[in-house]
């Protein structure tokens, strides 16, 4: 299974801006914009940011089942309405590594619960960065080598998708390899980390959908369709 090291080499222009946008009352705290600078930049020297992926052929999708070779059938709701009709199936698991959890443990123990949160957020925010990186690849190998497009990915624990779930995943691409271990509740640890599957074909969703399932409405990722 193929694992993408860490990609990350600068922040976004609006990087301080969205952290700011997921943490009320940030610019009110003196301080927070070095802190926002330092944690950033202490987590991409770390290096330690894993991205495992598999693909997979998908044999049938219907609107509430996502059937993968092999013999695992997800029970994902409106899956037709999310993915379309996709010939692969894109497994992924990223971790921004074991390094996170215990430097927010040690926030809190000295009581320093803001620093612990912004700690957290940060280290969330380039997770995301650092899998939308990985997904372009991904992308970019689904065109040159099969001439396919890829939709958007979806997650267990998203609408419409148990958590559960997240065991079969594991069954379709091994987390432990880039150092994630899931719990009895199926929450992954390190807990800066995420999986999800996304389709590749020629009758796919390009466009997210996650936003519009979606009834978080204080998220600083939110999206509005137009």
């Amino acid at each position: 299974m193929p694992v993408i090291k860490n990609l990350i080499t600068e922040l976004p222009e609006n990087f301080t801006e969205m952290i700011c946008n997921s943490v009320p009352g940030i610019m009110n705290i003196s301080g927070s914009m070095d802190k926002i600078s330092f944690y950033s930049e202490k987590i991409i020297n770390s290096d330690d940011a894993s991205f495992l992926y598999k693909i997979h052929d998908c044999l049938q999708i219907t609107d509430s089942d996502v059937a993968v070779k092999g013999g695992v059938n997800l029970k994902i709701g409106k899956a037709r309405e999310i993915f379309c009709s996709p010939v692969k199936i894109i497994v992924y698991f990223a971790t921004m590594g074991p390094e996170i959890d215990p430097s927010i443990q040690n926030f809190f123990s000295r009581e320093m619960a803001f620093e612990a949160y912004l700690y957290k957020s940060v280290a969330s925010l380039l997770l995301k960065f650092f899998t939308d990186d990985c997904k372009k690849i991904i992308k970019d190998r689904m065109k040159s080598e099969y001439g396919f497009k890829t939709g958007c990915s979806y997650s267990p624990g998203y609408q419409y998708w148990e958590i559960e779930e997240q065991k079969k995943l594991t069954e379709l691409a091994d987390p432990s390899s880039i150092g994630i271990e899931l719990d009895e509740n199926c929450i992954m640890h390190p807990s800066i980390s995420v999986s999800g599957i996304f389709g590749a074909g020629t009758d796919i969703n390009e466009k997210s959908v996650t936003c519009s399932f979606c009834s978080e409405e204080l998220c600083y990722l939110k999206k509005t369709d137009k």
